[in-house]
């Protein structure tokens, strides 16, 4: 992608990401003291036993049963770590409003620049101390093709059902109302329907 000229921009919830990233991190370091826990227990309370047929080899046993739990988790949580961190690139905005479109960097989305004709509409909802910016699409392939091809598969489950994202200061901690006016001015319907505005 090249440079991008960007009038206005939303900086990462820096703080949720590591909050985020922690967690993981902790439930990962809970499943291998688990493990820990269940391999001490494997001498008193599992047996080896054969299948006839198979010939083959399995252990049973509440530890052995809760080791294998374990592993899974540790699996799992290890995918999700990774997900988390390579799904949005940190050294871009979050948000961005270019001539060209709307850029786009989070959620299921990284560093996607949204074309202006490709926007269907915008919608300002919640409050206006915590507003909710929802960007509905046209197209969902013309959004998605410069994805990578994991990240594109999981994005087009999510928007197939609803071809929209909603952005709060929880993914962009930025000045959403000034994007909303901004996405306004080039052309794109927009509804306001945040509360707490003050109307003479």
């Amino acid at each position: 992608m090249t440079d991008l000229n960007f009038i206005a921009t939303a900086p990462h919830n820096v703080i949720r990401i590591k909050k985020d990233t922690r967690i993981y991190l902790y439930l990962m370091t809970a499943s291998l003291v688990i493990m820990g826990i269940a391999r001490s227990f494997y001498p008193h309370y599992t047996a080896v036993y054969m299948y006839v047929k198979s010939r083959e080899k399995v252990t049973l046993g509440w530890p052995a049963t809760l080791f294998a739990i374990a592993t899974f988790m540790l699996i799992a949580f290890g995918l999700f770590l990774m997900y988390h961190l390579l799904r949005q690139d940190l050294k871009k905005p979050a948000l961005g409003v270019t001539d060209q479109g709307l850029f786009v960097n989070q959620q299921i989305l990284k560093n996607a620049l949204i074309p202006w004709n490709n926007i269907e509409k915008t919608e300002l909802r919640g409050h206006i101390s915590d507003p909710v910016l929802r960007i509905f699409f046209k197209d969902i392939d013309l959004v998605l093709e410069s994805q990578f091809f994991i990240l594109k598969s999981i994005a087009k489950s999510s928007l197939k059902a609803n071809q929209s994202i909603g952005i709060t200061k929880k993914e962009a901690n930025g000045d959403l109302i000034n994007i909303f006016k901004l996405i306004d001015e080039k052309g794109v319907p927009a509804l306001n329907l945040m509360a707490g505005v003050k109307t003479e």
